[in-house]
């Protein structure tokens, strides 16, 4: 998570980064262990952090680190 924290310093436009461990009792994970969100100033700058050196090299670090289908990713505007 240390990595991808530190991308918030790294990449303009990438206001806030949480992330953790999963501490849910209800047993709906669906076998998920950690979850992280981010926030960007905008849809622009977070199509600019997909493509970011940095942001390709933490995913790799994360993808080898997981099941093939071990990844979920939602964006959405609010």
């Amino acid at each position: 998570m240390a990595e991808l924290a530190r991308l918030k310093s790294l990449i303009p436009g990438l206001l806030s980064f949480s992330g953790g461990a999963n501490t849910s009792k209800e047993g709906l994970s669906r076998g998920f262990t950690h979850a992280f969100s981010m926030v960007f100033e905008s849809t622009n700058a977070r199509d600019a952090y997909l493509p970011h050196p940095e942001h390709e090299r933490v995913k790799e670090l994360l993808l080898a680190c997981l099941e093939p289908e071990g990844v979920v990713v939602v964006d959405y505007a609010f």
